[in-house]
C-alpha cells in the first residue's frame, strides 16, 4: 500500500515524530528477540548446563521487577526521549559486550550474568519510558489507533526478531546475534 493510501487510512502515520517511535517499538522487541535466542545458544554452547542458562535468564528478567517501576518514575520527571536514550544504550552495552565476549571465546558465567543485568535493565527502563511518549506525540483522537498500530509493531518486532535470531544463530552463531542485537 503505498504511503499516502496507508496515511490516509491510518492518520496517526502522517506524524512524523509518532513514525519515529513506531520504528523504535519495531526494533527494540526484534533487539529483545535476538537477545533471547542469542543469549540462550551462547550460554548453552558455553556451559552445556541449563542451571547457567535459567541463571542468566534470570538476571535479563529480575531488573523487571525492581526497574519497571523506577522507570516509569524516570519517564514522568525527565523527557521520555532521553529515558528511552539511555535504556538502549544499555542494552547496546550488555549485549554488545556479551556478543563481543562470546565471539573471543572469553565469556564467563559471571561476565554473562552481569551483562544480562545491565540489559534487562534498560529493558525495563525502556518500556515505561515508550509507554509514557506515545500520549506526548499523538492527539487524544488519533490515541486508540497509535496504540493499536504501537502494539502491533511491538509484537512484530518481536516474532520477526526471534525468526531472524534463530537464522543467524543457526548460520553464524549466537555471539554475532548478540552482537548484531547490540548494533540494534
Amino acid at each position: 500500500m503505498p504511503a499516502r493510501a496507508l496515511a490516509r487510512r491510518y492518520p496517526v502515520l502522517a506524524l512524523r515524530d509518532f513514525r519515529l517511535l513506531l520504528a523504535d517499538r519495531l526494533l527494540a522487541p526484534g533487539a529483545f528477540a535476538f537477545s533471547m535466542v542469542g543469549v540462550a545458544f551462547a550460554v548453552f554452547d558455553r556451559t552445556g548446563s541449563t542451571a547457567d542458562l535459567s541463571y542468566v535468564l534470570a538476571a535479563q528478567i529480575a531488573p523487571s521487577l525492581v526497574f519497571a517501576l523506577i522507570g516509569g518514575v524516570f519517564a514522568d520527571r525527565m523527557p521520555p526521549q532521553r529515558v528511552i536514550i539511555a535504556a538502549n544504550l544499555m542494552i547496546a552495552l550488555g549485549e554488545g559486550t556479551f556478543g563481543l565476549l562470546v565471539l573471543t571465546g572469553q565469556a564467563q558465567l559471571w561476565m554473562m550474568i552481569a551483562l544480562e543485568c545491565v540489559t534487562g535493565t534498560g529493558m525495563a527502563i525502556f518500556y515505561p519510558a515508550s509507554q509514557a511518549l506515545l500520549p506526548r506525540l499523538v492527539p487524544g483522537t488519533l490515541l486508540t489507533q497509535a496504540s493499536a498500530l504501537s502494539r502491533m509493531a511491538m509484537n512484530g518486532g518481536q516474532m520477526g526478531g526471534a525468526a531472524v535470531a534463530g537464522l543467524v544463530v543457526a548460520a553464524i552463531g549466537p555471539g554475532w546475534a548478540l552482537a548484531m542485537c547490540g548494533l540494534g
